[in-house]
């Protein structure tokens, strides 16, 4: 099981096809459809069935999706924290001073910013 194949399997959940999933991740639908397939046989599981040209997802898919929506929100919240110190807005900074500037001088500039 590649991350690669996770993330496909999550874009055909959410976009119900693999041609959907395909332009969400630019590549091509067969390329899709083997990492889908790939992953089934890998886990043993049947992940979708088609209906109608649409990839419905089995009950043991969706719970499998659940799972990976959670490991998705993890990389969400990094992805925001990089983009939070990217911008400066987020980050520590430690300043030292002696106990006669720490208690005056500091706290007046630190006002400043």
């Amino acid at each position: 099981m590649t991350p690669r194949q996770i993330e496909a399997f999550r874009e055909v959940v959410l976009n119900g096809s693999l041609t959907a999933a395909a332009l969400t991740l630019d590549i091509s639908q067969p390329a899709v459809s083997r990492m889908i397939k790939d992953l089934s046989d890998e886990l043993g599981l049947t992940l979708f069935t088609r209906e109608k040209g649409r990839m419905t997802p089995t009950h043991e898919a969706l719970t499998l999706f659940q799972e990976v929506e959670r490991s998705f929100i993890g990389f969400e919240k990094i992805r925001h924290a990089a983009k939070q110190l990217q911008e400066l807005q987020s980050g520590r900074l430690r300043i030292a001073a002696m106990p006669a500037l720490g208690g005056s001088m500091i706290p007046e500039v630190v006002d400043r910013c």
